[in-house]
């Protein structure tokens, strides 16, 4: 029977690499809320089994269009199926904080 409540997690990230990772395991779907002044690149991922790899997410304010990465704050949403975890990681560290807020749902 699919989890029909949510769950989230709300995190920092401010040098190369940080992260902000909620475990998902029986979510269907997961949002990605990214707030904060800085400059880099967020890249989105998800873990199957042990490996890390990147996240198709897609992009609220232009519909039908997805992305793996982003350099501004804003929204995005995702499939959780057969992933165990997702995260935001600030791949590209130049400057500032990135606010990251990751919530799953149950369908």
């Amino acid at each position: 029977m699919p989890n029909t409540d949510y769950k989230s997690v709300t995190g920092q990230m401010s040098v190369l690499n940080d992260t902000v990772v909620l475990t998902v395991g029986g979510y269907g779907t997961v949002g990605f809320e990214i707030g904060g002044t800085f400059t880099g690149t967020v890249t989105f991922e998800g873990r199957v089994g042990g490996t890390w790899r990147a996240l198709a997410v897609a992009t609220l304010a232009v519909p039908g269009t997805f992305v793996t990465t982003t350099t501004a704050p804003g929204s995005w949403v995702g499939s959780a199926a057969g992933l165990t975890q997702v995260r935001m990681r600030f791949s590209t560290a130049t400057s500032g904080t990135v606010t990251g807020d990751i919530t799953a749902a149950g369908v």
